[in-house]
Parts: C-alpha cells; structure tokens; sequence
C-alpha cells in the first residue's frame, strides 16, 4: 500500500487492488424473493450477507442495521450485494444484468402516521403538576414545528480501501471513529481486534457524516478483501454518496404551554417525534438530547415530554452537527418568539424573564449552575446588535401596512435565539422493550417508564479519551492522537499549543498519522471535543514533559486520558445530570422581497460563553464557518423525497450557501464567567447550529407577519405559510 502525504481516500493506491461496487434495493420496501447472478467474468467476485463469516449487522450503536439486506428490505438503494473485479465499468455493466425478484409491501414515509410497532425507542417523563398548572391557565398556546433532513455534503469522498493477507486486515477508511471501525469489523470478520489496522486518510469537514457510513463502507471494502484475498478499494461517487447515506434527522414537535395573565409560563407539554429512517442506527442520543432541551433555556416548573423515535422506509437518519438538540431548541425558540408576541412583550424581555437562574430544576432534572452566562451572553448580543430598536422600528413598519404585499421596499425582520450545549453524555436507565417492525433489529432490557434505553453516543460506553505525547532524543516531539485534522486547523493548534508550552519550534512538533497500531483511542472525532478534550490533553502532557524534562533523559513519553468528571456523570436511577454548560446569543436581521419572498440576510451578531478555550483564535474560525454552514440548513437546503427515494436530480438541485449569500457575521467570544461548572471542558462548536435556525425564522416571521413553524424557509415554504394563514 503507498499512502501520498496529504492523500484523501480516494488517492489511496493499492498494488494489485480491485475495485468495488455496491449493488442496491430498487424498492423501497419488502423481501427478496429470488436473486440470480449472472456468469461472473474471471477475476471478479460477487458476496452477499450468507458470505459474512461473524456478525451480520452494526452493533456499536444498539441496533441491527445489517451491512448486507438478507431478506427483508427496508429502504430504496439498501445494500443487496457487494462485486469486486479490475474494471468498475465491467462490474457496472454486471450489476445491471442482476436480477432481483421482490414481494413488495406498501412503505411508511410519513413518520407521522407511524404506529406503535414503528416505535423503536420512547422517553417520558414529567416534572412537577402539569396537568392543574394547564386547568388554571389563563391562555394555552399550541404550535407545531418541523424540520427537514440535511445532507453532510461533506467535499472529499465515502470509502475505504482493505487489505487481506489471510492473517491480518489493513484497512484504509474515511472516518471519524477508527476504533469503532475496528470493533465492528473484528466481529464481522469473526477476528480479534489485534489482526485489524485501520488508517485514516485525509478528511475534509463532515458535520459528523463519517460515523455510521465509514462503518458500513469498510465493512463492505473488509468483505471483498476477505473474500478475493486480495485489495479491494471501495468509493462512492457523488450521487451515490448523495442518495444512499444516512441524513440528518427529521423532526416534528409539538408544543403546548400554558400562561398566566401576565404571560408567564406556568406550565408546559412536548411532543417529540423524531425519523430515524429505516433503522434505528445512532438516532436514540438524538433523541435523549432533544428531549431534555424540550425546555431550551427557560425554566419550566410542571412539565411533561414525551419523546418518540420512529422508523420510517427512508434512508436511515444518523448523526449531524448538535443532532436532536438542533430540532429541540428550534421548536422551543419559535414557541418563545410566539408567546413574547402574545404577550406583548419585547423578545429580549420575555426571555431575560423566564431564563434558567442558578439551582433551578431543568429538565435533566438536575439543578442548574452557571446560568448567569445565559444572561450575559443574551445582554451582550442584544447590546451588539442594537436588537431592541430594530425590533421596535420594524415592528411598527409591520402595523403601518395593510398587507405583505403592501410596502414600497423590503420587509425588515430581526431574531433573537438563546441557547446552550453541555458536556454531559445522557445516559437513560435500562428500559422495557418495545415491539419492532421485522428486520429492524431487537430491543433488550427491564420495566421502567421511559421506554427502551438509547444506545449511548459513539465512545460514551468507554467514556475515557488518551492522547500521547513523546519528546525524542533529537528534541523532536510526536503527538499521537486519532482525531483527524477535519480542516478546522487542529493539527497546526495541536503544534503550536505544544511548541508555546515546551518553548520549541513548531517546525519540531509532529502530528503522528492516525493508525490504531500506533495512536491511543481519543474517541469519537467531534469537532466540540477535538477543540476541548483534544487540546486539553494535549496541553496536559507538554506540561508533564516541560516537568520531567529537567530530571529525566530522553525520551519522555506521557500519556494522559479524559475521563468524565463524576460530577458530569448522570445518576440513571434518578435521571439527574449536572453539566458544564456553553451559552451563545444570536440576532439575525434580514429583509424580504414581498414579491418574490426570497430572504436578505443583513447581519448575524452572536456572542459565545464556552468557557476558558486553549485556542480561542482557532475556535473562533470553527464557529463562523458553523454559522454559515448553520444559515444554509436554515434557509436554502431542501431534501425532498419523492416516494422515499433521492435521485440524481436531488443531488443537482441541493443548495448550500455561497459566497454571495454570506451576510456580515459579528462574533464575540466571552472569557468564561461560570467557574462553578469548570470540572470539565464545554463543548460549544454545535451552538450555530442550535442558535442560528430560531433567530433566523424569527426574523423571517416578523418581517412577513406570519407565524412560520418549519425550516428550511425558502420561499416557496413562506408561499405555503401565506396561503395556509
């Protein structure tokens, strides 16, 4: 194998390597009835899920989504059958001649008609008295919120490339979860861990799009490799990547609050349904996280959540940038923008009113600590904006007018959004099982009230995450590590976080390629914990080393791992958690055109407490480009699927921002104020998208004068919204 420096996965040049090609469902739903291959032609080869010699499905994220569809099918372009030969044209042409013989069976599409037996995990829960806080009400308010599926469209590719020698398997993989890639395929192969070498190539940003489909494409690479005893590289083209990968999550969220006269929340109840897709896969956290942010920031004495994940026959949903947290907080800040307006109050006042403060109960049902960062930040982006007379000046334009379409110029919206991200890790105590749609995998565990226990977030099982550092005789240093410089500067943030510290050149600091033969397990390669957890121990073992230097010869080789602080641990038995939270404030102001209802984005002020950052400048650059990428799935990316597939024209038709649609963006970064929640690291990078969202909408919403509940809001949504109010 011949790795280039610099080399993505598609560069990655095997000796004597064939090519792969996945063959897929073209159904959205049934079972196979029949599959006939044609005559292979020398040197090809062709395996099916009865060729897997271990384990058939994933297993790392609870759930039996098979790498191979043995009988039942559960979405259009699931994996059928995998074929190797020299010539991918060749393998092409053989694919089409394959025939595959269904029984179909009508699909599931629309999660909001999924019935119980399509619920694959629940959580409820109640804080309080709801029920005589909504009897005394004086004014209840409902509204339902939706948000669309996401593509990662991340810019390199999906693929792997794998080696069998008959002992041991290399496998090169585009991953963000090396370890996790080599669990899965050890017990897919039916091999222990140690005969198992994952490499991670270049990759570009992902939005955490290289977890699940990194798993299931290497396993598919593994299987070829295994079966010919010689490399097989597997990649995907774009439009394959586009249509058959998992998405972001889906969501629909009902609300339903309760008011006093004075327009105080007295009381609130939310319904969460989430679509995972056809298989469960790493959905359940998502929903965990988007259940306990039902309430945002805001403090909700008497409560009740009930949150549901479905499946559905779309392709499967899995992890995306602040995943359940994202569609939560959107639903929570489009219902705070309505229930300011009910009663009559500046947003800025009714949030700043009704605002978490230090020791009250949230709805992880732990007591709140370091509130007081909600509110700085909400003053110093409220300041920065000059959010309170814009709102006011533009509010009174909007009562001026007859109707929308009665102005001379643009109509001028502005938003606000308050949100916050902790560092915990929701971990629900074992549930009863619930029944499931065949084929989707088996649910375990005892009696209690929440439903099934979610599997925990990739690397949550471990928890505990290690870097090395190693000072060589020739004063050069070496930094192991298996999170991958993604493009947000990490590496050259490793470096010069080292060379400040140890006094050095950064010229002589070395970020070792990420290979599990040599690197210590960092877990899961989020961009929040890269830039907290990564930098921190990086931090810690220089200063180890600046220490032991004096006393010690070289080399010196420390090792130092994260492990969550016991005060961020939850309790399971009493569904408690305390975290170190990050808090970000965000004001978008835009303008309409009332003719053809396209959107202006004018500015986006956000202010960020996160803390004490190792490497603000850095951290800094990560959240601007969030905000943009944020902007996008707020405004302009739209996956439709038509009978539950996407197709070519899908792919053409995604839009994400471009360099003309990029607003002036105004960033300011606390120094942090919450040093009573400093037992571990705030991961703050999903905050953009979790803020960004809401305010737009909002703004969106004064501006037009209608109540707008799904994102994202391009005009042909705003059209929709107009003729349904």
């Amino acid at each position: 194998m011949r790795q280039k420096m610099g080399s993505f996965i598609d560069d990655i040049e095997l000796k004597g390597s064939l090519a792969g090609l996945t063959v897929r469902s073209a159904i959205t739903r049934g079972r196979i009835t029949k599959l006939s291959t044609p005559p292979l032609p020398e040197g090809c080869l062709a395996v099916t899920a009865k060729d897997i010699p271990g384990r058939t499905s994933v297993s790392s994220r609870g759930n039996s989504m098979p790498f191979l569809a043995d009988s039942a099918v559960n979405y259009f372009g699931e994996p059928i059958m995998l074929l190797a030969g020299p010539d991918r044209e060749v393998l092409s042409g053989l694919a089409a001649r394959i025939q595959i013989e269904y029984e179909e069976k009508t699909p599931l599409l629309n999660p909001a008609e999924a019935g119980e037996k399509e619920v694959v995990d629940r959580i409820r829960f109640t804080r309080g008295e709801p029920d005589p806080a909504f009897r005394e009400a004086y004014q209840i308010v409902e509204s339902s919120y939706q948000t669309g599926a996401r593509e990662h469209l991340y810019p390199d590719s999906q693929g792997a490339a794998a080696s069998w020698n008959g002992r041991s398997l290399t496998l090169y993989a585009a991953t963000q979860d090396p370890f996790s890639v080599r669990r899965e395929l050890a017990e897919m192969l039916g091999l222990p861990e140690r005969k198992i070498r994952v490499i991670v190539p270049c990759l570009c940003e992902t939005l955490e799009g290289k977890f699940l489909p990194s798993i299931l494409i290497a396993g598919h690479a593994a299987l070829l490799s295994y079966a010919a005893g010689r490399p097989v590289k597997l990649v995907y083209d774009r439009e394959e990547d586009f249509c058959f990968t998992p998405k972001s999550l889906p969501s629909l969220i009902h609300l339903k609050t309760a008011l006093d006269r004075n327009g105080n929340s007295l009381a609130m109840k939310a319904d969460i349904l989430l679509d995972a897709g056809a298989y469960k896969t790493d959905s359940s956290e998502a929903l965990v996280y988007a259940a306990l942010a039902a309430c945002g920031a805001y403090r909700c004495r008497n409560m009740e959540v009930e949150a549901r994940l479905v499946v559905t026959n779309k392709v499967p949903s899995g992890l995306f940038r602040g995943a359940g947290r994202h569609q939560a907080f959107f639903a929570i800040e489009m219902q705070s923008a309505r229930l300011a307006e009910i009663s009559q109050m500046d947003p800025y006042v009714w949030k700043k009113k009704n605002l978490l403060s230090d020791g009250e109960i949230t709805a992880a049902g732990g007591r709140m600590s370091g509130a007081s960062s909600a509110g700085r930040v909400l003053d110093e982006v409220v300041g920065l904006s000059d959010f309170r007379r814009k709102y006011a000046a533009y509010s009174a334009l909007k009562k001026r007018r007859k109707s929308l379409f009665d102005s001379s110029g643009p109509l001028r919206g502005i938003g606000l959004s308050i949100c916050c991200q902790g560092s915990g890790h929701p971990v629900l105590p074992t549930q009863a099982p619930l029944k499931r749609a065949s084929g989707r995998g088996k649910a375990s565990g005892s009696g209690s009230a929440f439903g099934t226990r979610p599997a925990a977030f990739p690397g949550v099982e471990k928890a505990q995450y290690s870097i090395k550092v190693r000072l060589e005789r020739d004063r050069k240093l070496k930094i192991f590590s298996s999170l991958p410089d993604m493009g947000q500067g990490l590496a050259a943030g490793f470096k010069d976080l080292a060379a400040k510290i140890l006094e050095m050149d950064t010229a002589k600091v070395r970020i070792e390629p990420i290979d599990t033969k040599s690197v210590p397990d960092t877990g899961p390669a989020t961009m929040s914990r890269a830039f907290t957890i990564g930098a921190g121990l990086v931090e810690q073992c220089c200063l180890a080393i600046k220490k032991r230097r004096i006393t010690s010869s070289l080399p010196i080789e420390v090792k130092r791992s994260y492990k969550r602080p016991q005060r961020l641990k939850q309790d399971p038995d009493a569904f408690k958690s305390k975290e170190a939270y990050a808090w970000a404030g965000t004001v978008v102001d835009l303008e309409v055109d009332p003719i053809t209802l396209e959107s202006v984005c004018l500015g986006i002020w956000t202010v960020v407490d996160a803390g004490d950052m190792p490497d603000k400048r850095r951290a800094a650059a990560q959240f601007g480009r969030g905000i943009i990428q944020a902007l996008g799935g707020a405004s302009m990316e739209v996956l439709s699927l038509d009978l539950g597939r996407l197709d070519r024209q899908a792919c053409t038709d995604y839009h994400v921002p471009g360099i003309l649609d990029v607003p002036p963006v105004f960033l300011r970064l606390l120094e942090g104020s919450d040093k009573s929640a400093s037992a571990g690291p705030k991961e703050f990078l999903d905050l953009p998208f979790l803020g960004l969202a809401p305010a737009y909408a909002a703004a969106v919403s004064q501006a037009t004068g209608l109540y707008l509940d799904r994102i994202p809001l391009t005009p042909e949504v705003v059209q929709e919204c107009l003729e349904e109010s």
